[in-house]
């Protein structure tokens, strides 16, 4: 579990960084405000995902901890 965890954290990591750069990128690419206020938003699907794989790498890090050794 643990292997699984850290590759699922790794990657949500990964992914949440491109999302921060694409938005950075598009910050900066000079759009005005007015422009932007008038489109419509999609939902922000790659860094919620990147978010949902960032937590589920965590949490199967530590899933492996408490289990019991006979």
């Amino acid at each position: 579990m643990k292997k699984i965890g850290i590759i699922f954290l790794i990657a949500g990591v990964l992914t949440m960084g491109y999302a921060a750069a694409k938005f950075i990128m598009e910050r900066n690419s000079g759009a005005s405000e007015e422009q932007a206020q008038d489109e419509n938003v999609p939902f922000p699907w790659v860094p919620t995902i990147g978010a949902v794989l960032t937590a589920g790498g965590i949490i199967l890090m530590g899933a492996g901890r408490f289990k019991k050794v006979r």
